[in-house]
């Protein structure tokens, strides 16, 4: 998962908290109750996809360099048999062949150890009368031709893997816009429907519904310059939804700051003081915030919600 998506399963997962906890207000509206059950199931399923798509490749990456592990042992105890019975018939070309220690075949490349395991593999089965003398006999031999088979075959492993992670990626990229969809369209207006018995469940609703919009951006470690921060977030009032290029106006210097696709805008040059925020987007209503504090060397957080014009 990307961090943004990560952000937003955080807040689907306090959503079905809150949900949980108050099936009185779910269960109020027959529509509601639907929809939640399909938005925790599309929660559910998207854990899932996630969770296989970590494991993928983490355990075929696993799986490779115990093979390999395990492949460069045996190897090694061939070449060593093979080096002591060179060095026995004052053979130099035989013994350079195979003079490698465990820790470089260990550290070779997929298709280098292949090439020096079968080089070895060949070397041994030549010399396989003479090996039994050396502790190769052909128990081992057999067992190195084995092991050298199953890594050829594995090392296709890691691309099928890949894969694999981009069909779970695409699903998972199709079921968040469902979950997005049946949020926006569904719960989002079904909650705005309930009646004012369950004000506070909708209160905390709302609360948990933005709460991944806050601090989209790594902000730089901010030195102490006596100069104040100002973020916030930029939503509509009815799902809560971020408001790009939002137009953010500090009214006493004129300063302007737009909001990102987030809905977020953030400047850490401001005036210690007190000041007024005129905020205009396209097709809602312009909206001013009063007796906004900025502190030095503090961040003010401010939440705005604007309305659609009519």
């Amino acid at each position: 998962m990307i961090v943004r998506q990560v952000r937003k399963m955080k807040m689907a997962s306090n959503v079905v908290s809150l949900c949980e906890k108050n099936p009185a207000a779910i269960n109020s509206i027959a529509a509601l109750a639907d929809a939640y059950l399909r938005f925790k199931g599309i929660v559910d399923n998207i854990s899932l996809i996630s969770q296989s798509q970590m494991k993928i490749t983490k355990g075929v990456t696993l799986d490779k360099n115990i093979r390999k592990e395990v492949l460069s042992e045996i190897i090694m105890k061939v070449a060593n048999g093979l080096r002591s019975y060179a060095h026995v018939k004052n053979d130099v070309n035989l013994e350079t062949e195979v003079g490698f220690s465990v820790s470089i075949l260990k550290r070779m490349r997929n298709n280098f150890l292949l090439a020096n395991g079968r080089i070895v593999q060949v070397r041994g089965n030549l010399y396989a009368f003479d090996l039994e003398d050396y502790g190769v006999d052909a128990a081992l031999l057999a067992a190195l031709g084995n092991k050298l088979d199953d890594y050829d075959e594995r090392m296709t492993a890691p691309r099928r893997a890949i894969i694999d992670k981009k069909t779970a990626t695409a699903m998972l990229k199709i079921r968040m816009a469902e979950m997005d969809d049946v949020m926006k369209n569904l719960m989002d207006k079904m909650v705005f429907l309930l009646a004012d018995e369950h004000s506070e469940f909708k209160a905390l609703y709302k609360l948990a519904r933005r709460q991944h919009k806050f601090r989209t951006k790594k902000r730089k470690s901010h030195v102490k310059t006596g100069k104040g921060m100002l973020s916030g977030v930029v939503t509509n009032d009815v799902n809560f939804e971020p408001i790009e290029d939002a137009e953010v106006t500090v009214m006493e210097t004129q300063k302007k700051i737009k909001t990102d696709e987030d809905g977020v805008f953030y400047d850490d040059d401001m005036k210690v003081s007190f000041c007024t925020l005129e905020i205009r987007a396209a097709t809602y209503k312009t909206k001013i915030v009063k007796d906004v504090e900025i502190i030095a060397d503090k961040e003010t957080l401010v939440e705005v919600e604007m309305e659609a014009e009519i």
